[in-house]
């Protein structure tokens, strides 16, 4: 069998390829937990950046229909995600219904965005409710949703882009498999 990273994780099958990337399936050797490991086909760097940082917003949302992210290494210069591979198909973790974005050095935001004061300190918050996802601005400098300033609040539906003073995240919500 091919061992992957550093012999922490061991091949056993492969479970599929797209225009990402391919999956494997490989077993953990510490945990002995199976783990779905994501080799992505794109190797800009820059690209594999954002990407880690997209999967890090996203893996705070508390919806079991989203893939738990454990971690990602690189390899040969690729980026590889290593991820939940549930047997009973519910893939994913309930970590959290609200994502809180706020200036660079304050612990208590999820998601700490740089731009000194340009950025509230409590800048603005995701909630994911039983029927909607909904993107809060609280009283900050400024917060964007698909390009328009928000006042107080805004729906999130399909594709959307955040635009926190420079930084741009892109959010794609999914109203069937909401909590």
């Amino acid at each position: 069998m091919t061992l992957l990273y550093d012999n922490k994780y061991q091949y056993i099958k492969d479970l599929g390829e797209g225009g990402f990337g391919k999956v494997v399936l490989a077993k953990e050797k510490v945990s002995n937990r199976d783990v779905a490991i994501k080799q992505l086909k794109n190797a800009d760097k820059a690209e594999q950046e954002n990407i880690i940082h997209e999967i890090g917003i996203i893996s705070k949302f508390e919806n079991p229909n989203i893939v738990a992210y454990y971690h990602h290494f690189f390899q040969d210069d690729q980026l590889f995600l290593v991820e939940s591979n549930e047997p009973d198909g519910k893939v994913g973790s309930i970590q959290k219904t609200i994502i809180k974005f706020g200036r660079q050095n304050y612990e208590v935001n999820d998601v700490q965005v740089s731009g000194g004061s340009a950025i509230s300190r409590r800048h603005s918050l995701i909630v994911n409710c039983k029927d909607d996802v909904w993107l809060y601005d609280l009283d900050s400098t400024g917060t964007y949703l698909n390009g328009e300033r928000i006042q107080n609040k805004a729906p999130m539906n399909g594709l959307n882009k955040i635009k926190i003073g420079k930084a741009e995240y892109i959010i794609t919500t999914d109203k069937s498999k909401l909590l």
